[in-house]
């Protein structure tokens, strides 16, 4: 499958795949008992056979999911920061969520681009769009309706403080796992079952702030979940997501202004008395994330399969990413403004329809000097996914 000189490469033209009515079922499906004993990594009986691997394109995409924390969640995507709209704040707008989201964040909010909508345009019977309201740090066993497929939880984290085989807490990665793959078996038809799905999985954003500094045991935790989701959820593309190679600016963004120091003070302080763990400071920071940067790639090239239908890319779409003001939230500088939103949305499916990592999106080259502009590559990109031309992502 090449791809043509300079531009996305074409898929196999409007083919779209069927999907039947999403089901509704009760959260008694989700009980405890049927996610015990979470290290048992048999092989999946969701699909008794599979297809050949024939490659997949856009119009192949049955399903979105993500997992992850709360830049994951659609939190404060319609962007308050009146004093009068601050309590609405403790709330994730799953509609915004950039991986999955319906694209509406709230009522009266702008519309906003997101992985699902842009999806959507191949298949517009997409399944996994989140959308409306949730409570924050709420696992999405409590509206599962507007969580769709997307698992993350504000806060997330991967170690599970547990011991083998018990359940893990609601806010780390492998629950989020178990769960997803719960949601799919009991939720929805053969058709996504057995169809090609796109998680989206940002793991060790939040132990990067919150959790030991130990390579080793998060190499362990990302393990487990990969594998977890390898043993029972095929026919999936998962992007794994880099970190900053520059956490350090989030002590610059604070020093900006007074308002984002003090509500990332706050933030941090919220964190502590959820967890009962303390933020970590900046010193070493850069070098840590390069080693999660480093442990993220190898998991991807380890449980990458196409051929068991179970494709991981390690994406660098953040690596560039420094905190601002212009492209934070309002409210904390620490989330994503409703534009760089967007500008996610755009550079991942970008980076998911190029031919080889190499020629994928580095970083968030599209801001240039925290402003937003589009490179030449990626305003040729736009429009081609505009056209609703179909794209081959693998």
């Amino acid at each position: 499958r090449d791809s043509q000189q300079g531009g996305p490469r074409v898929g196999r033209g409007g083919r779209g795949a069927e999907m039947s009515m999403m089901r509704q079922v009760t959260l008694l499906l989700l009980s405890a008992s049927a996610l015990a004993n979470v290290d048992a990594l048999g092989p999946s009986k969701m699909m008794q056979t599979r297809k050949p691997f024939a490659g997949v394109n856009a119009s192949d995409i049955v399903a979105v999911m993500a997992m992850g924390d709360s830049w994951m969640t659609g939190f404060n995507s319609p962007g308050y920061s009146r004093p009068f709209e601050l309590a609405k704040v403790s709330n994730d707008y799953r509609g915004g969520a950039w991986a999955t989201g319906d694209g509406n964040p709230a009522p009266g909010a702008a519309r906003v681009e997101t992985l699902a909508t842009l999806i959507r345009r191949y298949n517009p019977r997409l399944a996994g769009i989140s959308s409306g309201v949730t409570p924050m740090r709420e696992p999405c066993v409590v509206k599962p309706r507007e969580c769709g497929l997307n698992a993350a939880v504000d806060g997330a984290t991967l170690p599970t403080d547990g011991e083998p085989g018990q359940r893990p807490h609601p806010n780390t990665l492998l629950q989020q796992a178990i769960d997803l793959c719960q949601w799919v078996r009991t939720r929805y038809p053969p058709q996504v079952q057995q169809g090609w799905k796109v998680l989206t999985l940002l793991a060790s954003w939040g132990d990067q702030w919150w959790t030991p500094r130990d390579i080793q045991l998060l190499h362990t935790e990302l393990w487990r979940v990969m594998s977890y989701l390898k043993a029972h959820m095929p026919y999936t593309y998962v992007n794994l997501l880099a970190l900053s190679d520059e956490p350090h600016t989030l002590e610059e963004v604070q020093s900006e202004s007074m308002w984002c120091r003090t509500q990332v003070t706050a933030w941090k302080q919220k964190v502590a008395m959820a967890s009962g763990t303390k933020f970590n400071d900046m010193n070493g920071a850069d070098e840590f994330a390069a080693q999660l940067n480093a442990m993220l790639l190898e998991a991807a090239e380890t449980f990458d399969d196409p051929a068991a239908h179970f494709v991981v890319r390690f994406q660098p779409l953040l690596r560039g990413f420094r905190f601002q003001r212009r492209v934070g939230d309002p409210f904390t500088c620490f989330h994503p403004s409703r534009e760089l939103t967007k500008e996610l949305a755009f550079g991942l499916l970008q980076n998911m329809a190029a031919p080889s990592t190499r020629d994928a999106v580095a970083d968030l080259n599209f801001y240039h000097e925290g402003r937003p502009g589009d490179s030449a590559v990626m305003k040729q990109f736009k429009a081609y996914v505009r056209s609703g031309q179909d794209l081959i992502l693998l």
